[in-house]
């Protein structure tokens, strides 16, 4: 009996063991985080191109080039959404699998401030990135 318990011990040790392995080695905490910051900067580098009085797409850094009514571009494990109305423009940036590819979304429209929410969508109502409403 006590040999069996030695084995079931040893087993759960092993089995545990790998399982942190996994988490830690496969898929680090710090990929998430690592794309949020790369996708940051995308928002802050938005560049309307406006034929007449419209907006016609948005150009932004690493040549990425959203266009209205598209299927949302991809980027360092986010998607882009370029949405236009009558105000102007905003762009939505998701993860493309909420924590596994990033925690927050992000939302910034013509005024620039960029905004986020975690594990949900991003609104003109979200919290800017200081923290503030």
């Amino acid at each position: 009996m006590r040999y069996l318990t030695k084995i079931i011990y040893t087993v759960a040790i092993l089995a545990a063991s790998m399982v942190l392995v996994i988490l830690v080695f496969v898929h680090p905490p710090s990929v998430p985080r690592r794309n949020e910051r790369s996708v940051i900067d995308l928002p802050r580098s938005a560049r309307p191109v406006v034929r007449g009085c419209c907006v016609e797409s948005v150009n932004m850094a690493n040549d990425l080039v959203l266009v209205p009514n598209a299927p949302p571009s991809q980027r360092s494990g986010f998607q882009f959404t370029l949405k236009i109305d009558a105000s102007g423009y905003s762009i939505l940036a998701e993860p493309i699998e909420h924590g596994v590819t990033g925690f927050r979304s992000f939302y910034v429209d013509q005024t620039s401030v960029i905004r986020n929410e975690v594990h949900k969508t991003a609104t003109a109502a979200s919290c800017t990135i200081g923290g503030t409403r």
